[in-house]
């Protein structure tokens, strides 16, 4: 767990950088880790490599129609999973777990609508 949140919080991938701060270091990675196991994500870089990507790990990151440390838009994708009722739900430190589950949740989703199959 500390090796790749230690390299994000270096810019060792793709000179991308994970802008938590302290704690929210450790606790992204115990939720990201909960997240890949609850989803059977082989790799929990993958979710890490996506909320660097999509917002630099800040949970208040916002496009307008994308929200979050995951950058979630299709929030409807995790409803009934997550019990969310709205895209609220999701958005803002108050709702990190959610956020990244969700995101977790859409990742395979999509993944494996485009594999044609479950692939994990």
């Amino acid at each position: 767990m500390t090796d790749y949140v230690t390299a994000a919080s270096q810019r060792a991938y793709v000179d991308r950088k994970c802008d938590c701060v302290g704690t929210d270091c450790s606790s992204y990675a115990e939720l990201i880790l909960d997240a890949s196991e609850k989803q059977n994500i082989p790799d929990p870089v993958l979710l890490l490599s996506l909320m660097m990507q999509e917002s630099n790990c800040n949970p208040n990151a916002g496009s307008g129609s994308s929200y979050g440390l995951m950058q979630i838009s299709s929030w409807e994708l995790c409803k009934d999973e997550l019990n969310l009722e709205n895209i609220n739900d999701v958005i803002g430190a108050g709702n990190i777990r959610n956020n990244i589950q969700c995101g977790a949740i859409i990742l395979k989703t999509k993944y494996n609508e485009r594999r044609g199959g479950i692939i994990f």
